[in-house]
């Protein structure tokens, strides 16, 4: 994610919030008329610290006309504290939020493009407003997390699209590593752009992986998933 261009702030009250596992925790504010391209971010100022603030790509689809959502990875050693600060906001109350930023958008182009979604965590965002703006089918969708709970939206997804999942920190049918679904992914068609969207640890592992086959870096974006700025 890049950095914030903070031109203008605006308050935007809590309508609905909730851990949506033991590390993520979802906002859902009122949009206030913000308009904005699946994928992009907003910076988020830390309800008691305005000196410190969070990146976050949008959730919600443009297509929301009531609220703006977001995923809050919660990091406990965290510099500034943001996420742990918003994962104590209750309805109601109001949070500081910037413009719409970034040039992270899956989707855009979906009418001449097909597409692979590849996410860990809350890098799932930026695929949620995508999915629920575009009319569009990717051909995989690959999302990994610690916990079976971390694979957020995920599960709501698999009934509808080619998701596959990764669980590195429980028993389950799922591998452990999301790299363990890579040879899977389809690599012979140059009309495919890849979207990955997480740690920075699974971007550099795929990135080398599409490369070592013969993907062209013209056809791979990236958005390193890491709140705080």
């Amino acid at each position: 994610m890049g950095l914030a261009r903070r031109q203008c702030i605006m308050k935007h009250r809590v309508a609905f919030c909730g851990f949506a596992s033991p590390t993520v925790f979802y906002i859902a504010c009122n949009r206030n008329g913000v308009e904005y391209i699946p994928g992009q971010c907003i910076t988020i100022t830390h309800p008691d610290n305005s000196s410190s603030s969070g990146v976050y790509n949008i959730a919600s689809s443009p297509r929301n006309n009531k609220h703006l959502e977001f995923y809050i990875k919660i990091f406990e050693n965290e510099k500034g504290g943001v996420s742990k600060a918003l994962s104590n906001v209750v309805i109601g109350n109001e949070i500081e939020l910037s413009e719409p930023h970034g040039d992270f958008t899956p989707g855009k182009d979906c009418e001449d493009q097909k597409y692979v979604y590849i996410a860990t965590g809350a890098g799932i965002s930026p695929f949620l407003s995508a999915l629920g703006y575009y009319s569009h089918n990717p051909l995989m969708i690959l999302h990994g997390g610690k916990t079976q709970a971390d694979c957020i939206e995920g599960w709501r997804l698999k009934t509808d699209y080619n998701c596959k999942f990764a669980v590195s920190q429980e028993e389950t049918r799922f591998p452990k590593k999301i790299t363990e679904w890579f040879s899977e992914l389809p690599t012979n068609d140059s009309k495919i752009k890849y979207y990955i969207c997480g740690a920075d640890s699974m971007i550099i592992d795929n990135v080398q992986y599409l490369s070592d086959h013969g993907v062209t870096y013209d056809k791979i974006q990236t958005e390193y998933y890491h709140a705080t700025r």
